[in-house]
């Protein structure tokens, strides 16, 4: 019984992330949260996997994408924009949500913590196949939200389209869906009076 009631508590402090939101809107028009982007996220493992031919354990990186952002319900998201022109903030954020999973651990405090916090750190540590392939998707997930609910934000227009190149390098069998997305991203670009760079195209 107290197993389940330390569940249902740790449940409580994930619904968080519901609230914690993140830089982009929804097509709707209000903020999108970071329970969202792991949705669509776990969705697009889900139904990419088998599709790309790509051998990984579906079922692993399916856990792996819900569970990657969780320390956010505590340090709330930091976009990724802001990390890549600071290096300062970069640390800050990793050491902050490194302290922020040490608390939900308190929460969560048996065998069924270590195998959450395992997912969360082989996300981290981007080593395994199944991280590659959450991580590769993460940023293309993020791209594609920028497409589906465009703001115009001039800040990002030189980041953004090369945001998941290098995700995408190691995860080869991902290019096509990545040239999906880029083509989105030109139309967007060109809708809205962007310069649609050489350098943007992998």
């Amino acid at each position: 019984m107290q197993n389940i009631e330390n569940i249902m508590k740790f449940i409580s402090e994930c619904e968080k992330l519901k609230s914690t939101y993140r830089y982009w809107v929804t097509s709707s028009g209000r903020k999108e949260s970071t329970a969202d982007h792991s949705w669509r996220l776990a969705l697009m493992v889900l139904l990419l996997w088998k599709e790309i031919w790509i051998d990984i354990d579906v079922f692993h990186a399916v856990k792996i994408s819900l569970i990657h952002d969780l320390a956010e319900s505590i340090t709330w998201d930091i976009d990724a924009y802001e990390t890549h022109k600071n290096s300062d903030l970069k640390l800050k954020k990793e050491q902050d949500e490194k302290k922020a999973m040490e608390y939900l651990k308190n929460v969560l405090w048996w065998d069924m913590w270590d195998e959450i916090y395992s997912y969360w750190e082989e996300y981290e540590n981007w080593e395994t196949k199944e991280a590659k392939f959450v991580k590769a998707l993460d940023k293309i997930e993020t791209n594609n939200q920028f497409c589906d609910a465009w703001i115009n934000v001039f800040d990002v227009v030189d980041f953004i389209p090369v945001y998941a190149d290098k995700h995408i390098a190691k995860v080869p069998e991902l290019k096509k869906v990545l040239d999906i997305t880029k083509r989105k991203l030109k139309e967007s670009y060109k809708k809205w009076w962007f310069e649609w760079k050489k350098e943007y195209d992998n």
